[in-house]
């Protein structure tokens, strides 16, 4: 089980309550993206199954189109207060399941605001050029400006995690520089990377993220 990855772990656990005749109820979170687009539909299907094996299943997610097909009622919560329970008619409606979860319509959801225009001239806060692994990130240059959100995008094996990884210093640059408001860093281990400033949260929280024999304190 160490070596599997998130999503082959929820498989296993699928696997075990499939097998094991004696329980009587199941509680599930939402499995992870990545075994969503690799397998489409597999875990919707388990837990028909289940159902239909007369088990009692707590499902929690917030892919509301599974919540409306697998569902027959559902509880709101927010700020961990119950705010409603939606009848499997009410769940069709995913305006309405929104509203209750944020607590406001979603036209509500966003306040428009007025963003200074990018400056080309100014210093980026983080500078890449040729960063590469020598296996699947090849050549990669980007500058990201203070105060800009920029999104990676890719299939499984496309270099986004390796990217995060490399910057991160969780794994060696065959090549490449890394520029921090305009210094060059030579970021190796993460605890160089968190002296120069950075921060990351994981894909895998609970082996990458947590120190396990740590008090909640201590993890900071």
């Amino acid at each position: 089980m160490r070596d599997l990855s998130l999503a082959e772990r929820k498989l296993v656990q699928i696997a075990r309550a499939l097998i094991d005749g004696a329980a009587r109820w199941w509680c599930s979170t939402n499995p992870p993206p990545p075994w969503r687009r690799r397998r489409p539909g597999l875990v919707s299907s388990a837990i028909l199954r289940l159902r239909d094996q007369g088990i009692a299943i707590l499902y929690i997610s917030h892919y509301l189109n599974e919540i409306a097909t697998l569902c027959d009622r559902g509880t709101v919560l927010r700020n961990g207060e119950v705010v409603g329970y939606p009848d499997r008619d009410l769940l069709q409606n995913t305006e309405a399941l929104i509203a209750m979860m944020v607590g406001r319509e979603i036209d509500q959801l966003y306040t428009p605001r007025q963003r200074p225009a990018a400056d080309n001239g100014a210093t980026p806060l983080l500078s890449v050029r040729q960063l590469s692994d020598g296996r699947q990130l090849q050549e990669l240059s980007f500058d990201i400006q203070p105060g800009e959100i920029v999104g990676v995008a890719g299939l499984l094996g496309a270099g986004r995690d390796v990217l995060v990884d490399l910057l991160y210093g969780l794994r060696p640059a065959e090549h490449g520089t890394i520029h921090l408001e305009g210094r060059p860093r030579r970021i190796r281990t993460p605890k160089q990377a968190i002296r120069a400033g950075m921060a990351l949260v994981p894909r895998d929280r609970r082996h990458q993220g947590l120190i396990l024999p740590f008090t909640t304190a201590g993890q900071y």
